[in-house]
């Protein structure tokens, strides 16, 4: 054989053997291309719903935390106009001559129970009911002694009575009585509320 024509041949199958293993390294190139590009997609629509999930859910907390803030803002309002609703309704009550009565009445019942001493505290525009207390407090408790104090705390009026030889307070502040009732209150003036529909 010829020297030319084996170096030919040889060169020949050479090229042959490189293109077959440049076409099964395209070919296994493509393979790979084909198979990281699927896990690339699945990957990317993992993460894509991942990320939808999470950020509908962090809407869903901000859309919660909202409406919470919202009902809180409301509810304080309606507090708010609860309070000064009460404080205005209470500024005219010592004017009215149900006050005085409401007073000494209270001073009758509370001296039926104390067996001693005894400091009943008005608020300072009250001082005045004091002669009239000592005699409805003397006549229902006897001979027991009675101290009347002005008593700054008082915000709205009403009395404070304490036993000093039995240790209790009675208190009859307007003040203590609205707390007692606040839910009765409140009740009433939602309703109202309501009927003008001011709320839901």
């Amino acid at each position: 054989m010829d020297k030319s024509s084996l170096e030919s041949s040889i060169r020949d199958e050479s090229r042959l053997a490189i293109q077959a293993i440049k076409d099964k390294e395209a070919s296994e190139v493509m393979r790979l291309d084909d198979l990281y590009a699927d896990e690339i997609e699945a990957y990317r629509t993992k993460t894509s719903a991942e990320t939808d999930a999470r950020i509908e859910q962090e809407l869903s907390k901000i859309t919660n935390r909202s409406m919470l803030e919202r009902k809180k803002r409301n509810l304080k309002l309606i507090e708010d106009f609860i309070s000064r609703s009460v404080e205005e309704a209470v500024k005219g009550l010592r004017d009215d001559p149900r006050y005085r009565l409401f007073i000494v009445e209270t001073l009758a019942k509370a001296a039926e129970q104390v067996h001693g001493r005894a400091e009943v505290h008005l608020k300072e525009q009250d001082r005045a009911l004091g002669e009239e207390i000592m005699e409805k407090f003397t006549s229902s408790a006897g001979k027991h002694k009675l101290v009347i104090h002005e008593d700054n705390t008082i915000k709205w009026g009403g009395c404070t009575i304490k036993d000093e030889q039995g240790g209790r307070i009675f208190n009859a502040t307007i003040e203590r009585i609205c707390f007692r009732n606040y839910q009765i209150i409140r009740r009433e003036l939602m309703k109202i509320m309501r009927e003008k529909g001011l709320i839901d």
